[in-house]
């Protein structure tokens, strides 16, 4: 005999009504099973091990009410795991008076706890409302709050900031004012300064240009002091180099005349020594006298037409004279000077021709060489103030002078 105890109902509906029941059977033997009534009959099956597990508190509380799954009986040796009831008839009618009670009951239970859990369910919505009405309102009354005290420490920071750029701006204006004047009295003074200096320079300049202007002058006057004494020496020249052509042909001339001259001298040598081996050959006293006298007229000519024909030569040959280089008109002024200068100073008004001509040809070729020999110019120039007899304060005028160009 098997005996069915309602352990709680899992799930309800229309159609079907799943429980936890305990069999016992004739042996003394129990076990939980699960019930499930239906249009099809009533099956019984063993309990889930997740379900095994569970208090009947818990499982009578009614939690577990949408569990859908099957159940297996275990059921005792001599029965069968799983037992079914026809379908023949609905399964109220035949299932036990009690099993109908306990169906009710679990009914009623099941109603009783969905009110429950739908009032329990309003009350909370209603205090979930509540709760966030009046967190809205103090978050409202926060958030206002806040944003007045914010409203309130920006404006405090905007009055604090505007009075700070506004010291800030009196003390950079001050400073800036200060900064302004310091630099207003540099710059005065820097002009003052530059005036100053100017206004030095320019005098300095204006010295230095007088002086120039009054140097420019003075070799102004000079030069046209010396403009005609120039003129007179370009005619002097020119005239001296006629003159010097006609020395030159006249120089020819007694060149023929001087060989004419030796030639006879030679043949009357020649007569004279023919004449004195003669003589020592015997031809006598008188004749021998006679050959001396004449030769002695003879000598003295000779004498006398060679101290001639130097002068002429030397004459000839320093007025032919076109140029001479540059060493050799110093060198050849320098000789000459030692010998001659002093004598031409203390008679100046007694010079001989030769003397003038010899100081022209040496001016001139100073003067060539000072134009031509940069090297030694100013050798050439004191040969010329030399030549030309200046003092010493005209000397220095002219170095100063040759140096400023």
């Amino acid at each position: 005999m098997i005996y069915i105890e309602s352990k709680g109902v899992l799930w309800y509906s229309e159609r079907s009504t799943q429980a936890i029941v305990r069999v016992h059977d004739g042996c003394g033997m129990s076990s939980e099973m699960t019930a499930e009534c239906s249009a099809g009959g009533l099956t019984i099956a063993p309990l889930p091990a997740a379900l095994s597990e569970v208090p009947a508190s818990l499982v009578d509380s009614g939690h577990f009410e949408d569990l859908n799954s099957s159940c297996s009986i275990r059921d005792s040796p001599h029965s069968s795991p799983t037992v079914s009831l026809p379908a023949a008839a609905p399964p109220s009618s035949h299932l036990p008076p009690h099993t109908e009670r306990l169906k009710q009951n679990h009914e009623d239970e099941l109603r009783q706890l969905n009110e429950k859990y739908h009032a329990e369910v309003r009350l909370l919505k209603e205090n979930h409302n509540d709760e966030i009405r009046l967190l809205k309102e103090n978050h409202n009354d926060e958030i206002r709050q806040l944003t007045e005290k914010l409203s309130d420490e920006i404006r405090q920071l905007k009055e604090c900031h505007c009075n700070e750029i506004r010291q800030l701006k009196e003390i950079h204006g001050a400073e800036l004012g200060k900064f302004k004047d310091n630099l207003h009295a540099e710059l005065r003074q820097l002009n003052e300064n530059h005036s100053a200096e100017l206004s030095e320079i320019k005098e300095r300049h204006n010295d230095k240009v007088d002086s120039l202007l009054q140097r420019i002058t003075e070799a102004n006057d000079r030069f046209c002091a010396l403009r005609p004494k120039l003129e007179e020496a370009e005619n002097r020249i020119k005239a001296l180099e006629v003159e010097n052509e006609e020395l030159k042909r006249s120089h020819l001339d007694t060149e023929e005349k001087h060989k004419t001259i030796y030639l006879e001298m030679y043949k009357k040598g020649h007569e004279a020594a023919k004449l004195e081996s003669d003589m020592h050959q015997g031809n006598g006293d008188a004749v021998g006298n006679s050959v001396l006298t004449e030769n002695e007229k003879l000598l003295k000519e000779l004498n006398l037409t060679k101290k001639d024909l130097e002068n002429v030569k030397d004459k000839d040959f320093v007025s032919s004279q076109n140029l001479l280089s540059a060493k050799e008109a110093i060198s050849l002024w320098n000789f000459v000077r030692k010998a001659n200068y002093r004598r031409l100073l203390e008679t100046r008004q007694s010079v001989s021709k030769q003397d003038p001509e010899i100081t022209l040809n040496f001016l001139k070729s100073a003067v060539y060489y000072f134009l031509t020999d940069r090297e030694n110019s100013q050798r050439h120039l004191s040969a010329i103030e030399s030549i030309l007899g200046f003092t010493d304060n005209e000397k220095m005028n002219i170095e100063k002078a040759y140096l400023w160009r």
